[in-house]
């Protein structure tokens, strides 16, 4: 089946019914934040959408969910533009799989390898602990090495 959690948009439901996916779909309406990465770590795999071009704009939009996604040891399924910084980050990751957009082979080959796997992953380094110590650090060398004037 594939779970939605949130109102699946008009184009995506087309796009999976193109594909004769229609009757797997299951939308489950909101779930509480909690139970919504409860669902994903019980999943088979999830997946993650990303931009289907090398756009600039769109070249650093890293979803929320990458990080929450991160945090299970499920198969992460990415389909999106391969050279976005979220396919950056998955790349450093066991389990995650990287789909360019249109590529159909690739995905199946994905969905059968991350048949009954699951994945640890380490991700300490990308806590919002973690990230804000990092930031901590940056603005302590920052301020001292900076130089100021008296305005008196």
């Amino acid at each position: 089946d594939i779970n939605d959690y949130f109102p699946m948009k008009d184009e995506v439901r087309a796009e999976l019914e193109a594909h004769g996916l229609g009757a797997m779909i299951e939308e489950l309406g909101f779930l509480s934040h909690r139970d919504a990465i409860a669902a994903a770590a019980a999943s088979t795999a999830v997946l993650l959408c990303g931009q289907a071009d090398d756009s600039p704009l769109y070249r650093g939009w890293i979803p929320a969910k990458t990080f929450e996604y991160l945090s299970t040891n499920v198969p992460i399924l990415y389909v999106g533009d391969p050279g976005s910084d979220v396919a950056g980050i998955l790349r450093g990751y066991p389990g995650c799989h990287l789909v360019a957009p249109n590529d159909v082979t690739a995905l199946i080959s994905a969905l059968r390898a991350s048949r009954a796997q699951r994945y640890p992953r380490d991700v300490s380094e990308i806590t919002r602990r973690a990230l804000a110590g990092r930031l901590a650090e940056t603005f302590d060398r920052a301020l001292s090495t900076a130089t100021y004037r008296d305005k008196a």
